[in-house]
């Protein structure tokens, strides 16, 4: 049919998966609004001799949205008109997991913007996910005006397509 397989969320049209993950690439395609199809849609397309649309196929896991309390077709619908983290400034500590690095491709393909530990910049709009096992940055960063919040605020946030800091904020 001429598609081709690619590593990265980036340069991918269409996510075919066999059900809800939390990976980083099923999380950034839903914050990119990028259609998540299920693999019968690849035999619809070999046995139509063409790419069908992916919108009128996309996944569907019951239990996987019921675990994490969303619905994926809502959820990219959302994303496609507006991007979830626009507007917010994120940073993520070492001990983070997903690593920070992958956070920071969370956050970016939610239209976020994420920042180096070496902005000392005070700002409202600025997240900090961080976890227990890196507490005792807390302060620094409570110093700088900063919200902390647990990764749940972007890992549920994504799936479900709600920013909810104060829900996950960290008792400093």
């Amino acid at each position: 049919l001429g598609g081709r397989v690619v590593t990265t969320f980036k340069d991918c049209s269409v996510l075919v998966t066999d059900r809800v993950r939390r990976t980083l690439k099923f999380l950034c395609c839903v914050g990119l609004g990028t259609p998540i199809v299920g693999v019968e849609w690849l035999t619809t397309c070999r046995t139509s001799r063409k790419f069908v649309d992916p919108w009128l196929h996309l996944l569907i896991d019951k239990a996987g949205e019921e675990k994490f309390d969303f619905k994926l077709s809502a959820s990219l619908e959302v994303a496609k008109e507006t991007p979830l983290l626009s507007g917010w400034i994120f940073h993520a500590t070492p001990s983070v997991l997903p690593k920070p690095v992958e956070m920071q491709e969370i956050v970016e393909s939610c239209g976020g913007i994420y920042f180096e530990e070496s902005d000392n910049s005070v700002d409202d709009n600025k997240i900090v996910i961080s976890c227990e096992s890196d507490k005792q940055l807390w302060p620094k960063w409570k110093k700088r005006c900063a919200t902390l919040v647990d990764k749940e605020a972007i890992l549920s946030g994504v799936l479900q397509q709600v920013f909810e800091p104060d829900k996950f904020k960290l008792d400093v």
